[in-house]
């Protein structure tokens, strides 16, 4: 069991990373989706989660505040809707699959608006001092 909540870590991880560049993959779910599977199987492969620069702090303050700083938010919202409207009108697909996006898209943007922001957070997910 050990091993195989690794690799689904591992894999999560890559899809969260892809996801991080293209506009219908999510980067959140996925990232936290290895932490769980990386803090139940290997504390090695959880600690190098937490210490990356760009998911490691906002993992941190959802594992151990629950929340997401604001700035998180705001950047996540801004790189989603540009993709999507870059994506909508650059890419030529058909009227259904762009209404899609768009409705896949609100959907994010509902979960995450509802999601709690932290209070005394900066962009980056780091804590204020």
């Amino acid at each position: 069991m050990r091993w195989l909540l690794i690799v689904i870590g591992w894999l999560a991880l890559t899809l969260g990373l892809l996801g991080a560049l293209l506009p219908i993959l999510p980067t959140t779910p996925f990232a936290l989706l290895a932490a769980a599977c990386f803090a139940r199987a290997s504390q090695r492969c959880h600690a190098m989660l937490l210490a990356m620069p760009v998911l490691g702090p906002a993992l941190d303050d959802w594992q151990t505040r629950r929340g997401i700083a604001l700035g998180n938010k705001v950047l996540a919202l801004c790189m989603l809707w540009s993709g999507i409207v870059l994506t909508v009108t650059l890419s030529g697909l058909p009227m259904p699959l762009s209404l899609l996006l768009v409705g896949i898209a609100t959907t994010v943007t509902v979960v995450l608006l509802r999601m709690p922001t932290l209070p005394g957070s900066s962009p980056g997910g780091h804590r204020r001092r």
